[in-house]
């Protein structure tokens, strides 16, 4: 067994991107009061990895941005 086993393979480069976006947006993290790792949850089923929610405390432009870059990263 692989001691680094991760079932999220893959959400790394997204990791980064999520990064950005906090990293432009910081006073809007800020006010939320989340930092990018809580701010999207993920679900992995049949090794398709899936963004199942984004934070409810970000606003909708965040929460659209978000799911944008997501659904680019899938496409690439």
């Amino acid at each position: 067994m692989i001691d680094n086993f991760d079932l999220f393979n893959g959400t790394e480069k997204f990791d980064l991107i999520l990064k950005k976006i906090e990293d432009d947006n910081k006073e809007v993290f800020r006010e939320a009061m989340i930092t990018y790792d809580e701010c999207c949850t993920f679900f992995s089923l049949n090794n398709k990895i899936s963004l199942v929610e984004v934070n409810n405390k970000l606003p909708n432009s965040i929460k659209n941005l978000i799911d944008v870059e997501w659904k680019r990263f899938c496409n690439n």
